[in-house]
């Protein structure tokens, strides 16, 4: 076999691997057809896409690496009870507001996952029926600012 026929193979290896790695690392279960609401914190307007669904609650802000025409997102649970958040998939640091009864009930800090590289923890400090994700990066973008 010539140089050149073992090097045509080795690249089409390659190039079939590399493929096949963009495919299956790909989420391609991602749900794209989000509403957006907007919403007023702390005397800002936030433009949030509207997480109302058990899927859309799972799924969040994972694997999404840009967000222009949202600020975030707000999660709106048929309950009230203890929450947890975490950033596993998450690319962008994230401001964390527990509201129960339209009354903020506390704020968490929760970092991207390059920051932490393993995946972090925080729990809303008493039940709440209402969570709301602001991109820091995006803070402060939105037309109200």
């Amino acid at each position: 076999m010539s140089t050149r026929s073992r090097l045509f193979i080795i690249l089409a290896i390659i190039a079939l691997v590399a493929v096949s790695c963009w495919f299956w690392l790909k989420p391609n279960h991602l749900i794209t057809d989000y509403q957006t609401t907007q919403y007023s914190l702390n005397g800002k307007t936030f433009k949030l896409l509207v997480a109302d669904t058990a899927q859309k609650q799972q799924q969040g802000l994972m694997h999404i690496r840009s967000l222009p025409n949202a600020d975030g997102m707000i999660f709106y649970f048929d309950d009230k009870r203890k929450r947890l958040f975490w950033n596993k998939n998450t690319h962008f640091d994230l401001q964390l507001y527990w509201i129960a009864d339209q009354q903020i009930i506390g704020t968490a800090y929760l970092p991207s996952i390059a920051r932490t590289i393993e995946t972090v923890k925080v729990f809303s400090p008493a039940p709440a029926d209402t969570v709301i994700e602001v991109i820091l990066q995006n803070e402060g973008t939105n037309d109200n600012s």
